[in-house]
């Protein structure tokens, strides 16, 4: 596995823990992975070309989707955790796409007190999710509350009652970070959004579709498969299976390694993840960093972690600098990470329990479910070929550690391009898979896609090991869909609910596809408002590189300007002391948002390449810099802030699909309006005229769920 997979997965799991969510957006979203960034100038003058599309299968799908990631372990990350932003009431910042500090991630404050209700002071203990509420217990049950959450023009109510047994199906870990009151409200937009969607498509008899029948058959089956690979291979881990794989691990990984105890940090800001990085000496002037840096900057505690969980260039940093030091930022998913690290131990073999081996059981699963897959290869006498026709096992393809290969050579571009698409790639009991189904799998014209290169370069494996993994998906989809047939596992009772949900989507999101067409005009509006919605001041903007050197009197710091001012000292000499004193920072690029109005009046007046003529007075404390606050300032750098523009091929389709599910959120709103007579107390013309963020953020996630 390599480093940017481990680290994926390291801030996945510190996303896990509740910190940090993924914004559900607008203009927050051109901010994921960077993907409306500014086009290149040799873009600026190509002449636009007419943009007619309709909603594709994938647009209403999480926008995420788009960086085409398919992996085996990343699949499970994506948990849907849009709806836990905390902002209902609209952006507080305006940053630019494609810069340093924008990111698709802000908090999840894990102390939200809720308003004020009914007269109820908003400072009392916020009403919390408990996990024996979401057991709900007999008391729970024999006090059904019939008080109407949701009215309906036709008399009909979704109530109370109905919203506490949707709390059955609430994950636990959600409960957590979310007032009990903003679940409820969620579940009865949703509750309201199904039953009008339901029938708004039984209406249209997009289900009578020839196109659609099939489509729906497919995604059960699909459906069905996954869930019966996890069935299976929860099988599978008895407590010996789970003690001899944990046995097996720690022998081959573990064994006579060190385990670390660390301090994760993840921000937004890339010169507050600097500032971390050469100034915090000890937790308690990283805890002030932290809480002077709150909106942005968020920590975890990673106590007693084996260091083979880190990527070899980690483990080997954390070893060689020792106890209280700072490794990283690493940029990951448009934020930074860094480790300050309490202590390095040797491992330790943990009791394998009962308690334990259920802790156990998520670490297990990915092999359990791989063993699942060998015994159906087996059955099915699965046999995948390379571009050169070898028989290879693709079980331990991305298992594998890798390196990135570089580029393409020429020869296999070549015999890529070549490829037909009736060639077999695949055999399989009752079955094949040809390059024609792999394009249709992906939904890709070409196997030198990006879909497929990106894959290349965040795996560090060549692009043909690429290609036989998209085979192997192909052929695991054929081989579940077989084995979901023959044990009718579908036709389950406790299944066949839960493929009658995923039936409801598709045929919701056929309805959408019918109805929501997307015209360049349309692409053009929602560009134009998008650069409405950034300020002026920032448009033309600049963003700088600035160094600090500190001082404990203004007149030392006065002396020392003088001096490299009259040309007797030069800073960088300077600065390069200092730093290795913990008595100056490279903050990196900063913007007018990301530091004090003092600085900014002073980097906005200075020239680059030159000292400020004024010293500025800072806490250096939330520098990790104590008893220092007199600093020399010094201009390394000024740039313009690049802004989106409409010339790139990128910026086009990340509009459109924002275009189309602006649409899509416009025409369940009509419907919404049309059905429902209150919701939350109000109508649909009431919220959309008090609170659109509101009622803009629920349609969003629910129609992104109905893809």
């Amino acid at each position: 596995m390599n480093k940017t997979l481990r680290l994926v997965l390291l801030y996945s799991a510190v996303l896990a823990s509740g910190f940090l969510v993924f914004n559900s957006f607008n203009r927050e979203k051109a901010m994921e992975a960077g993907e409306v960034a500014a086009s290149d100038t040799e873009n600026a003058d190509t002449e636009e070309e007419p943009i007619e599309t309709r909603l594709d299968d994938d647009v209403l799908e999480n926008e995420a989707e788009d960086g085409g990631d398919i992996t085996e372990g990343l699949a499970d990350l994506k948990n849907g955790s849009d709806f836990l932003d905390e902002n209902d009431k609209g952006d507080s910042e305006q940053n630019i796409p494609g810069s340093e500090s924008d990111s698709s991630i802000k908090e999840a404050k894990s102390e939200v007190t809720e308003g004020t209700k009914n007269g109820e002071d908003s400072s009392k203990k916020k009403e919390t999710l408990l996990s024996d509420e979401l057991n709900l217990k007999p008391v729970h049950a024999e006090k059904k509350n019939e008080k109407p959450v949701v009215t309906f023009t036709d008399g009909s109510v979704i109530t109370e009652a109905d919203i506490m047994e949707d709390l059955k199906t609430v994950p636990e870990y959600i409960s957590l970070e979310m007032p009990l009151t903003r679940i409820k409200s969620f579940l009865a937009w949703k509750r309201a959004y199904k039953k009008i969607l339901n029938a708004a498509t039984k209406q249209s008899k997009v289900a009578e579709s020839d196109e659609v029948k099939r489509l729906v058959k497919k995604r059960k089956l699909t459906a069905a498969g996954f869930m019966l690979i996890d069935e299976k291979a929860k099988e599978l881990m008895t407590f010996d299976a789970l003690k001899h794989h944990y046995d097996e691990i720690w022998d081959k990984n573990f064994k006579g390694t060190k385990e670390f105890s660390l301090v994760a940090i993840t921000t937004t800001n890339k010169s507050v993840a600097d500032t971390i990085r050469n100034s915090v000496k000890s937790e308690d002037s990283l805890k002030k960093m932290i809480e002077s840096n709150i909106s942005n900057t968020k920590s975890m505690d990673m106590n007693n972690r084996p260091a083979s969980m880190f990527p070899p260039e980690i483990s080997k940093t954390i070893l060689d600098q020792g106890v209280n030091t700072v490794v990283g930022p690493f940029e990951v998913k448009g934020a930074f990470m860094l480790f300050y690290v309490k202590s390095i131990k040797d491992a330790q073999k943990k009791e394998f329990n009962e308690e334990f081996a259920e802790e156990y059981k998520n670490v297990a699963l990915k092999d359990f479910i791989k063993d699942y897959f060998r015994t159906l290869y087996k059955k099915y006498d699965v046999k995948i070929f390379d571009i050169n026709k070898n028989v290879v096992d693709t079980l331990g393809i991305m298992s594998k550690p890798g390196e990135a290969k570089g580029e393409l050579k020429e020869e296999v571009i070549k015999k890529i391009s070549d490829l037909k698409d009736e060639e077999v790639f695949a055999t399989f009991k009752g079955g094949k898979a040809t390059i024609g189904n792999l394009k249709e799998f992906f939904k890709v014209t070409s196997l030198l896609d990006d879909v497929f290169v990106s894959m290349s370069q965040q795996f560090g494996i060549s692009l043909e090991e690429v290609i036989v993994y998209a085979v192997k998906l192909v052929v695991d989809d054929g081989i579940l869909t077989k084995e979901v047939s023959e044990l009718k596992y579908d036709k389950r009772p406790e299944i066949i609910g839960k493929l009658a949900e995923i039936e409801e989507m598709e045929l919701q999101h056929a309805y959408f596809k019918k109805n929501v067409v997307v015209k360049p005009e349309d692409v053009k509006k929602t560009f134009t408002n998008f650069m409405k919605s950034i300020p002026e001041e920032e448009k033309n903007d600049n963003e700088v590189s600035v160094r600090l050197i500190f001082f404990p009197k203004k007149e030392d710091a006065v002396k020392e300007l003088s001096s490299i001012a009259i040309g007797e000292k030069k800073f960088t000499p300077l600065f390069d002391d200092k730093i290795k004193k913990k008595e100056a920072i490279d903050l990196g690029y900063v913007r007018k948002q990301g530091v004090v109005p003092e600085l900014w009046d002073l980097l906005k007046r200075g020239a680059a390449g030159a000292c400020c003529k004024e010293i500025v007075e800072l806490e250096s404390e939330q520098f990790g810099i104590s008893g220092m606050d007199y600093a020399v300032v010094y201009i390394m750098d000024k740039r313009k802030i690049p802004l989106p523009s409409l010339s790139g091929e990128n910026e086009k389709k990340y509009f459109g699909n924002l275009a189309m599910r602006e649409k899509a959120i416009e025409l369940a709103k009509t419907l919404l309006a049309k059905e429902i007579k209150t919701i939350e107390g109000k109508s649909i013309k009431e919220l959309d005229k008090n609170n659109p963020e509101h009622i803009n953020k629920m349609l969003s996630l629910l129609v992104v769920f109905s893809g």
